[in-house]
């Protein structure tokens, strides 16, 4: 764990909010999974999505973790297409009954704060601190 001391407070936070947004994406794929039905093709658009959040973020946490400076402009453009997703996510949740309960909109609101999140950690990997830490 002596590693863990060494991170920067920044970097620390960062894989912190990813190990939930990990286990978020992996607890509704593991639902989109679980109630799959041939008549419904939005589940196969939101386990799709899910799974595909699920990848991207597992990618950027083991980009920080093994500190490599060469996949860092990878980590970057993943990080758009995460938030792309994310958008794409809030249009599947754009029907008549998810906009009018609160749990929709409270999801849509959190989304919303997760693709802000998501186009935050690529600035901060742009700023001297993160480049530091991966020895650019």
């Amino acid at each position: 764990m002596r590693w863990l001391s060494s991170l920067p407070k920044g970097i620390k936070v960062i894989l912190t909010i990813n190990l939930i947004l990990l286990i978020n994406s992996g607890n509704n794929a593991y639902f989109f999974i679980k109630n799959l039905s041939a008549k419904q093709s939005i589940n196969d658009i939101g386990l799709f999505l899910n799974l595909t959040t699920l990848v991207g973020i597992l990618l950027v946490q083991i980009i920080i973790v093994a500190r490599s400076s060469t996949m860092l402009s990878y980590s970057r453009i993943i990080l758009y297409g995460l938030a792309l997703i994310y958008g794409a996510l809030i249009l599947t949740m754009l029907n008549p009954l998810v906009i009018t309960s609160a749990r929709g909109l409270i999801a849509i609101l959190i989304t919303l704060v997760i693709i802000f999140y998501l186009i935050g950690v690529r600035g901060y990997l742009n700023e001297s601190i993160a480049q530091h830490y991966f020895n650019k």
